[in-house]
């Protein structure tokens, strides 16, 4: 059976944009004929390649098993153009887009400033950095929203590799002036935010009685502290720095893994080699070491 490359080529772009529209005003196609494409596939791999949702679309095991394959190709061919032009001495630079997707707190304060590097000695590389939620990135990974997801969980499947690339060292933070009332309010992000919890009971013992206001993101969390509504747990490389805030001194750190995910493949791209090694490196010189 021989996959034809204009099914792979349409199956790539709604993989890539996570929609059948986006896709097909990226091709050039009407949409019912994208989705033909994409029915064609299907039955000829004799496999649903999508699942789709109310929240969007992501892919099957089938299809992520596919999107693999698809970009081992276009690396693969990436690669031997850039060998090409190497030996025709027409270019020596690395191009490609990279879309990589973190958390708040590691996007604003270790990717951004780590990638200062590759920004200024890579002129042919397009960098997307895309902040989302923790319980946003695993999804985003397997809708391939990014290549590279760095989260503090690891990922790793039979089909996603995980590298441990440090630990945030967690402390409570609070402003001078608090008032003994408000050191039982802490600062979280949204219902579905863990920090807090997650670093009490890490403390050992019994998780006291505490009440939660939230703030929708980190910067409105740190604002909110600096004024003393409350404490906050956050990371020392953001915080550690702030005169507008202490270390509450009761509470032991708490080092949280950071991982680097990505699918694997049997062939990775110069650009993938260049961004994973760039980031395991600025990230472990630039985080705690557990």
């Amino acid at each position: 059976m021989q996959l034809s490359s204009d099914q792979l080529k349409a199956f790539l772009q709604v993989a890539k944009s996570g929609s059948f529209s986006k896709a097909a005003n990226t091709l050039a196609l009407s949409q019912p004929a994208l989705s033909i494409r994409i029915k064609k596939l299907e039955d000829a791999l004799k496999a649903s390649l999508f699942l789709r949702k109310s929240s969007g679309i992501t892919l099957t095991e089938v299809g992520q098993k596919l999107f693999l394959h698809c970009q081992f190709l276009v690396d693969a061919e990436k690669e031997f153009l850039t060998e090409v032009n190497l030996e025709k001495n027409i270019s020596n630079s690395i191009t490609g887009i990279v879309r990589i997707a973190g958390y708040s707190t590691i996007v604003q304060s270790v990717l951004i400033p780590s990638l200062r590097q590759i920004v200024s000695g890579y002129n042919e590389i397009q960098l997307e950095i895309l902040t989302m939620e923790l319980g946003q990135l695993s999804t985003a990974l397997k809708r391939s929203e990014a290549e590279f997801v760095i989260s503090t969980v690891s990922l790793e499947t039979s089909l996603i590799q995980s590298v441990l690339i440090g630990y945030e060292s967690n402390v409570v933070v609070e402003s001078p002036r608090i008032s003994a009332t408000r050191k039982n309010i802490y600062l979280d992000n949204d219902i579905d935010d863990q920090a807090t919890y997650e670093f009490l009971v890490a403390q050992g013992g019994k998780v006291p009685k505490y009440k939660r206001w939230y703030l929708d993101n980190a910067q409105n969390i740190i604002t909110a502290a600096e004024e003393g509504w409350g404490r906050a747990v956050h990371p020392m490389h953001i915080v550690q720095k702030n005169n507008k805030l202490r270390i509450a001194s009761e509470f032991k750190v708490f080092h949280n893994p950071v991982y680097l995910n990505f699918y694997k493949q049997p062939f990775y791209s110069r650009l993938h080699h260049l961004i994973q090694d760039h980031i395991s490196k600025e990230f472990n010189a630039r985080l705690a070491k557990k």
